[in-house]
């Protein structure tokens, strides 16, 4: 069988179990390479909309 594709889930985690319940959740984990613990919620870059951080002085 090939490798299963990786994802992961973007929000926040205590969303997970309300968003996929149970037998949703073990759906896509039978199809996907998925860790319900790892979750992205922070996809801010720097420079994108916001202005540079001042620097510390020494």
């Amino acid at each position: 069988m090939p490798e299963r594709p990786r994802a992961v889930f973007a929000m926040a985690a205590e969303y997970v179990p309300c968003v996929f319940p149970p037998g949703l959740l073990a759906r896509l984990r039978a199809h996907l390479d998925i860790d319900p613990a790892l979750v992205a919620h922070d996809f801010a870059e720097p420079g994108c909309g916001r202005p540079p951080p001042t620097p510390r002085s020494s």
